[in-house]
């Protein structure tokens, strides 16, 4: 099964085992981060196109980079099995890790999770860093989800 997008072929997905969060790897100064800037830096890398499905930008506007259910270029021996959401920002001025994300950017990645994990069950949400020993994107994604998913399903008796 293909996907036709602008008169070349991809890859559509088989399966879809795990939401991959992501970080630009960009400072705080770095302002106007958007889906043609990352993109523009991936084919300049000598890619298609932009490698990530989802990017946050500062402001929680969700932009879409690939279909989603599309073959990302993201994570590198996940690709054929993720779909990506990634964060503007994730370092300090210095380059080092840093999780400092907007209020804005924590609610569109909590809303657009949440509807990822519904549109792919069974996907397992995990940190770029946490399949292939990075600091990428910045903060325990297992932690976050962990704790997001006691207040979407904990208290509320929903179960999927």
């Amino acid at each position: 099964i293909h996907l036709q997008q602008k008169g070349t072929q991809v890859s559509r997905r088989k399966t879809t085992d795990f939401i991959v969060i992501h970080s630009t790897g960009t400072p705080p100064a770095m302002e106007h981060v958007d889906i043609k800037l990352v993109d523009d830096w991936h084919r300049k890398r000598g890619w298609l196109k932009i490698g990530y499905h989802y990017l946050i930008k500062k402001d929680g506007t969700i932009e879409t980079g690939r279909n989603p259910h599309e073959v990302g270029a993201h994570c590198k021996g996940y690709n054929g099995k993720s779909v990506s959401v990634c964060l503007v920002g994730g370092v300090d001025e210095n380059g080092n890790p840093d999780p400092y994300f907007t209020a804005f950017q924590w609610e569109a990645l909590f809303s657009l999770t949440n509807a990822l994990t519904f549109m792919f069950k069974g996907a397992k949400v995990v940190g770029h860093g946490e399949l292939v020993g990075s600091d990428c994107p910045g903060f325990s994604v297992k932690k976050w989800w962990a704790q997001n998913g006691e207040i979407l399903y904990g208290r509320t008796g929903y179960r999927t």
